[in-house]
């Protein structure tokens, strides 16, 4: 396959898990093999690598159209400075390990028949059977399940708490971005990973909460609808079990954040909608609230403790 032109060349992504979704993109365990390259000058005077890296297909996670133990050829380019290189790791292809021998997951689409491939994503991994691996597999089981809720939604219970971030962040993506199962039920099971797994680390429920925040979850303009007060309340957990002060302030934050946000251009009307979604968190107490609050506008710098104090004012009107 001759070197491509660097303007056709894509962006290798570190993030393996949008592409779980899309039955276009094949899923493989590679080797790297081969590499041929050349250098390039750019039109601002850098250099760049640009080639192909042949790969061997170890395993085929998913794919329609490739098969384990062929192998597969993928045009790069890279910064040819490794000083550059280093500067610039959102593009993996700067960083991502090219020495034969070298193993990925890989995320990548068949471009030209038939063994051409533009890589979408890709991360290099230690051993053909490590957890990365065995995420990615697991990630395939609950895509390729049909019609069997329960079973689907046991298999993402358990893969919200999991300690791989690959398959957590997965789970997030599917009841997220994707919104397979609806708001009200992706909000429900991430609180429910919050609040009752003794599984998940302090940081890995960090990552949970800051999901709530998102669009995907809380939702201002609809108000204190049934997953709402869901969301504030597996925010308001976090705060009140954390005892770490850093991780408190987070969780404060990402409670701020979406308590504090407008509910209404006016301003009768937006402190009363404010009061009603919070009153209807059962779990934790206002008191217990405005408690941890306290507590941690003790350790907290003039700027932070403002915001603190509104949270503390708002739950304070909510009882």
């Amino acid at each position: 396959m001759a070197a491509p032109s660097p303007d056709q060349i894509e962006t290798l992504s570190a993030d393996l898990v949008p592409f779980f979704g899309d039955p276009n993109t094949s899923m493989m365990v590679v080797k790297v093999i081969d590499v041929i390259r050349e250098t390039q000058p750019t039109t601002d005077g850098m250099q760049i690598e640009v080639g192909t890296v042949k790969l061997d297909v170890l395993e085929v996670l998913h794919s329609n159209v490739l098969n384990r133990g062929g192998s597969i050829e993928v045009p790069f380019k890279r910064f040819a400075d490794p000083a550059i290189r280093v500067r610039n790791h959102f593009d993996m292809w700067n960083v991502i390990d090219l020495t034969p021998g070298a193993a990925w997951l890989m995320a990548g689409r068949l471009i030209s028949a038939p063994n051409s491939v533009m890589g979408s994503a890709a991360i290099k991994i230690e051993t053909f059977n490590g957890v990365e691996v065995n995420a990615a597999r697991q990630c395939y089981v609950i895509e390729n399940i049909k019609g069997q809720p329960e079973k689907i939604f046991a298999l993402l219970e358990n893969a919200l708490t999991s300690k791989t971030n690959l398959l957590r962040f997965y789970a997030l993506d599917l009841l997220g971005r994707r919104a397979l199962y609806g708001r009200a039920q992706g909000a429900e099971m991430i609180a429910k990973a919050i609040i009752g797994s003794g599984n998940s680390d302090a940081d890995d429920k960090l990552d949970l909460g800051s999901y709530l925040t998102r669009q995907y979850f809380f939702a201002g303009d609809l108000k204190g609808d049934e997953a709402n007060p869901k969301i504030i309340g597996a925010l308001a957990y976090g705060l009140v079990s954390e005892v770490d002060p850093e991780r408190r302030s987070e969780w404060m934050n990402y409670l701020a954040s979406c308590v504090l946000s407008e509910l209404s251009p006016k301003q009768d009307e937006d402190r009363a909608l404010r009061s009603v979604l919070i009153r209807k968190v059962q779990s934790p107490l206002p008191t217990q609230v405005i408690d941890a609050l306290n507590a941690l506008a003790r350790q907290a710098d003039v700027t932070e403790q403002e915001r603190i104090m509104e949270l503390q004012s708002v739950w304070r009107d909510s009882i």
